[in-house]
């Protein structure tokens, strides 16, 4: 169970640092409809979710590991 949320943490990381037109698309432009391109503040918002999100799936891998061998 530990190893899917690493997964969901890590490939959701990697969609929002990577395709941040997608993420707006999917969860914000219905939302209006005047906009037809997210903000620069959202596209750097959602890349630095994606850090944070990448981020948290190594840092919870590597908490896994130790305590899996170490403890």
């Amino acid at each position: 169970m530990e190893y899917i949320i690493v997964v969901l943490l890590i490939s959701t990381g990697a969609i929002s640092l990577l395709k941040p037109n997608l993420v707006w698309r999917l969860s914000e432009r219905w939302k209006t409809k005047e906009a037809e391109e997210p903000s620069e503040t959202f596209l750097i918002r959602e890349r630095l979710v994606g850090i944070w999100s990448i981020l948290l799936g190594i840092g919870a891998f590597v908490g896994i590991l130790l305590g899996k061998y170490y403890f």
